[in-house]
């Protein structure tokens, strides 16, 4: 995994992880959606 997903996943697991599991386990799938290699070329060239 990137530093840029774990940055983003290491906040919304500090938020959501005390209150929710499954709301980390959404917001991972929500991550991989927005995320996805596609996306991550187009940012990255």
């Amino acid at each position: 995994m990137g530093t840029w997903a774990r940055t983003l996943l290491d906040h919304a697991y500090d938020e959501e992880t005390d209150y929710c599991p499954e709301s980390y386990t959404l917001s991972v799938k929500d991550l991989e959606k927005d995320l996805s290699p596609k996306t991550m070329k187009r940012s990255v060239t």
